[in-house]
Order: structure tokens, then sequence, then C-alpha cells
């Protein structure tokens, strides 16, 4: 080869570098313009590096540290240094429960992989909550009457017999007699199992059934919630042995116990009426019983991470607080003596026991893992802090999608990323 020929070799190259330099410098500068204007179009942000920021609100106090910073900058605001050049992000909290409400009530928001992935795996597959429109709103419709004010009453007395029971067979036993210490988290999910297989599926789990199943839920959630978390695990699942074993445990609960109670309510020649189960097999927008079964153990999940886990927050903070222990104690028993008269009485409207409920609750939020959306449009709501002034919300640019994550506690995040963090935390205007 000719030094010309490498010499206009050398050129072209050249050329073509400096040419994908400048258009990576353009880009940039465009990105960063783009980013700018978007800024200027969303709610203000803390002052705090995003590290920092994300730090704080993921940790154990993380929904103390988002009221605090919803007070000082209002209760729609923007996570610090988001969206970025490097990154077309912005998450966005919001305390607004009207917003919240307009997301989840509109037809066109859906709910992306990228989150709800963690309950798909769990139940081995779709289930109501993890699907978008007629898989989703059938079921909820059809089952809503299962929690009606003479359903609910229902579900108090069974309530009240499996805590007896429970009483009797693991605490008094296992416990009391023994001097161990009590794992509450663990003994909570088997009274919800224990429960919610009463009330909802008609159906009396025997001690060993009910303990192996609640043992194997929880493992199931931990791995799995553990998994969204670890990039390696998340991209090499298959290589990761407690994955492997984590999938194989959720089929098993599948075709074992969720097709196991719908059976067993079918086979029951008195069926309880008006409960879940009964509600689903009259369901007919089912396909099948797989989709029945897997929506038989969301409802589970769901006790856990709501009623068990709640329960067992108000033990350790009693724990932790013998006087408040002792005075809800003495408060209970002068309530049984005033309000009883030889009648059985309804402890949960002592007045001290909804001061506890409160007080767990605004310090360990129930369900604050909520739900996600994927929102292609503004929403026109109310200022918060001026009900006279209107404004859209999120005023994004137009080629910008959004993701908004709305939690039970009236939490939102939304976000233009398709790449979200499992975040746990609460954003509510709330007296306590």
């Amino acid at each position: 080869m000719s030094n010309s020929t490498v010499g206009l070799y050398q050129d072209c190259l050249s050329y073509v570098v400096s040419a994908i330099l400048a258009y990576l410098i353009v880009s940039f500068f465009w990105k960063y313009q783009r980013v700018r204007e978007t800024i200027k179009q969303l709610p203000p942000a803390p002052k705090y590096g995003f590290v920092e920021y994300l730090t704080q609100f993921l940790g154990s106090q993380g929904p103390q540290f988002a009221l605090r910073e919803a007070r000082k900058i209002g209760y729609i605001y923007r996570f610090p240094g988001m969206p970025s050049v490097m990154r077309d992000l912005a998450w966005i909290c919001v305390g607004e429960p009207n917003l919240g409400r307009m997301i989840l009530e509109d037809p066109t928001s859906e709910k992306p992989w990228e989150v709800y992935q963690l309950f798909y795996k769990a139940t081995s597959g779709d289930n109501f909550f993890t699907s978008n429109g007629k898989r989703a709103n059938h079921v909820r419709k059809s089952t809503a009457a299962a929690f009606s004010g003479q359903n609910m009453k229902k579900i108090a007395i069974t309530v009240e017999e499996v805590v007896d029971r429970w009483i009797e067979e693991r605490l008094e036993p296992f416990y009391v007699k023994t001097g161990k210490s009590v794992d509450f988290d663990e003994e909570m999910m088997i009274v919800t199992t224990d429960v919610i297989a009463r009330a909802a599926f008609d159906y009396q789990l025997p001690p060993t059934e009910r303990t192996d199943f609640s043992l194997k839920m929880r493992t199931v959630m931990n791995v799995f919630f553990h998994q969204n978390l670890n990039l390696g695990k998340r991209l090499f699942g298959f290589m990761y042995a407690d994955i492997r074993e984590a999938r194989r445990l959720a089929l098993e609960l599948k075709e074992t116990f969720g097709k196991k109670l719908l059976q067993s309510y079918r086979d029951n020649p008195n069926p309880g009426p008006g409960n879940i189960a009964h509600l689903m097999l009259k369901d007919d927008d089912y396909d099948n019983d797989d989709q029945r079964a897997r929506d038989v153990l969301l409802y589970f999940f769901a006790g856990f991470d709501t009623t068990a886990h709640t329960i067992a927050w108000a033990m350790l903070e009693l724990a932790k607080s013998p006087k408040e222990q002792l005075h809800l104690r003495k408060s209970l028993e002068d309530f049984n003596k005033v309000g009883g008269n030889g009648q059985s009485v309804d402890m949960a409207v002592c007045p001290e026991v909804k001061l506890v409920a409160r007080e767990v609750l605004r310090l360990h939020p129930a369900g604050a893992l909520g739900s996600t959306r994927l929102i292609p449009k503004d929403f026109l709501v109310h200022n918060p802090d001026n009900k006279n002034e209107i404004g859209f919300f999120p005023k994004v640019a137009p080629a910008v999608s959004c993701h908004t994550l709305f939690f039970e506690t009236t939490m939102f995040l939304v976000t233009t990323s398709t790449s979200l963090f499992q975040v746990v935390g609460s954003l509510q205007r709330r007296k306590c």
C-alpha cells in the first residue's frame, strides 16, 4: 500500500472520529438543554445530593425523612439530581391523594414489568396485581362484595377464634412454658395464613400445613425481593441456587396449595357464601384455575405485607416501651370491666388500642410498597397548597414518558425511567 493511500485512510479516519466527537458533543449539549427545560417544569427538589437523599429515603427512617422534606418544600417535590444528562429520569414525590386516584383510575395508565416482576415470580405467573386492563379489573369488581360490612363482622369472629387457637396451640406450649423468645413476624404470618384460609376460602389448615405454607411463602418473597436489589441476580438469576429453589417453591405453592383451596371449596357440601373463593369461582372472566390459583396466593402475600408485619412491629414497639405496654394492658382490663356487663366486648374500639395502632402505623406504614403506573399524559389537579390554583402535573416534555409509583399511604413517585428502585416510604399529611 502506497504512502498516499495510507495518508488518505488516516485522513478519513480522522474525519470520522471528529464527526463522531462532534455528534456526541452536540447531543450532550442538546440533552443538557432539554433536561434544563424539563426541570423548569417540575417541582422543586430538596437540597441534597442524589446518593445522600436516596440513602436517607431508603433507610429505616425513610417515611419520617420524606415527611420532614415535604413540610419544608411542599407535598409535591422532585428527587434531587434527577433528571440528568446521563439518565432521562425524574422521580417526583406527591402527597396528594386526589392525583393518585386519578392516575389509578385512568384507563391509559399501565403497570410496568420492572416493578411488578417480584409478584409475578412469587405467584409463578401473572395475577390481578401485576396485570393491566380486564385481567386486573374483573377480579377487583367480582370480589369486592367479600369486603362488605356483613362479611367483615364474620371475619372479626374468625380472627378471634384463630387467635385463641394460636394461643392454645403455639404461644403457651412453645413460648410461655419454655421461656423461649417469640419471633412475632413468623408467628403473625402463621396466624394471618390461618385467618385468610378460613375467612376467604372456607378452609381450615392443619397445624403442620399452616406452618409449612407460611415459611415457604416467606422464603419466596425474601428471595425474589432481594433479587430485585442485586443486579447480578437480576441478570443471571438462573445461576443462583436460592432463586432456582424459590421458583420451584412458587410453582409448588400454586399447584399444591392455591388449586387445593379452590377444589376444597368446590367439594364442600356446605360452603360459606359470599367469601372470596365463592366469588372467584363465580367469575367467568377467569380463563382457568391457573389464574385463580395465582390470585389465591396473592391474597396471602397481601396479608403478610400488611396485617402480619404490622402486628409484629406493634409487638416490638410495645416491648421497647414497658410503661406504654402496662398502660395498654390496664386500659384493656378497665374497658372490659366497664363495657362488659357479662357480654363479649369488642376490644378493637378501646381508645388506647386505636392510639397504639395509629402510632405503629405512623412509625411503620403498612403496605408501603404500593402500585406503579406508566402514565402517558399530564393530569390536571388542584394545587394541594392553594386550592384556588390549578395546574398540570406532571409537566414534562411531550417526548418523555412517565412512571408513577403510588403508595397505599398516598405517596407517589413519578419517573421517566423504566429502571426503578423498590422504595419503602410514606408521604402523607395525617394527624397522629
